[in-house]
């Protein structure tokens, strides 16, 4: 399994754990993230056809579930519902974190399987792929996707963002891959990679 991670600017949570926002952008031409993929509109629709519930992790540990998410494309990339589960631990942790701070738990990571792929130039165009969880993380190697809404008293951001493609100042901090999913049915060993330039 591949993961891809991408940056939110948490714009709606609810006090019952829910949120909306995008756990990965399309981009265009030779516009490519840091790990020099491009996900193509469509790449998504059969793996949520097949299976509409997608698991929430924090960092992709699968022994941290702190929830479930559902999903549609539309044309900016994979909007998401997600529901935090706040009768769990870390879920209500993370439920505070994206209350009362701007940095921490504001990125969401993919993890997939790239199913159909093809070379574009120095690009992976990843035509379809299997979506197997979405993990809650902190930094990330994309910096694009984002929560478009917030409705709580105390939540520290309260404007709906502008949509911007852009790189922050800190590329390639994380990637990860799973170890031989098909053979664990998603595995218990994940290696971690923590790049800086």
């Amino acid at each position: 399994m591949e993961y891809k991670v991408f940056d939110f600017e948490l714009k709606k949570l609810e006090e019952d754990g829910t949120f909306e926002g995008y756990a990965a952008i399309f981009r265009k031409g030779k516009d490519s993230d840091l790990g020099g993929d491009r996900i193509d509109p469509g790449a998504f629709l059969k793996t949520l056809q097949e299976n509409p519930n997608i698991p929430l992790h924090w960092y992709h540990d699968l022994k941290e579930p702190v929830g479930e998410a559902t999903g549609e494309e539309d044309k900016i990339g994979l909007k998401i519902k997600g529901q935090l589960v706040l009768d769990v631990q870390r879920a209500k942790e993370l439920h505070a974190l994206m209350k009362k701070t701007k940095r921490v738990a504001r990125q969401l990571s993919i993890g997939y399987n790239a199913v159909k792929w093809e070379m574009d130039d120095n690009i992976r165009a990843l035509k379809e792929l299997r979506l197997w969880e979405i993990g809650i993380v902190t930094y990330g190697m994309d910096q694009s996707a984002f929560i478009t809404d917030v409705k709580c008293a105390d939540c520290p951001l309260k404007k709906k963002p502008e949509i911007k493609m852009e790189l922050k100042p800190y590329p390639n901090e994380h990637s990860a891959r799973l170890q031989d999913p098909d053979k664990s049915q998603l595995g218990t060993s994940i290696k971690t990679r923590i790049e800086t330039t």
